[in-house]
């Protein structure tokens, strides 16, 4: 097995955290949707900070982590499980909050 250069290791992190970027846009289209499910009342205002919270904390964690380099320990340094867990649980929460939507949610 060959040891990766640092040039290597560098590029890939950027490519990663490009990645990431994608990622956490995608929690922004999760409070968008929760916030026009206020707007028809199926969230409750208080569900809309609590997701917004969520997913504030879940992205500033694996910013943190792919920005320190901590990420780099792990065997899989795109940290792909954990963010899948991450995302998973951010949206079986809006699932459970969901109601009336919870149906469409799932499909």
């Amino acid at each position: 097995m060959t040891e990766a250069t640092p040039l290597d290791t560098a590029s890939a992190q950027r490519l990663r955290m490009r990645r990431f970027l994608m990622s956490a846009a995608s929690y922004m289209g999760g409070v968008l949707f929760i916030a026009v499910g206020v707007a028809a009342s199926i969230f409750t205002p208080d569900f809309l900070i609590s997701f917004a919270l969520l997913s504030l904390t879940i992205n500033a964690v694996f910013y943190a982590v792919f920005r320190s380099g901590i990420n780099l320990r792990a065997a899989d340094p795109s940290l792909t499980a954990a963010q899948m867990l991450a995302g998973i649980v951010a949206a079986l929460l809006a699932n459970y909050h969901g109601g009336a939507l919870r149906g469409f949610m799932l499909s």
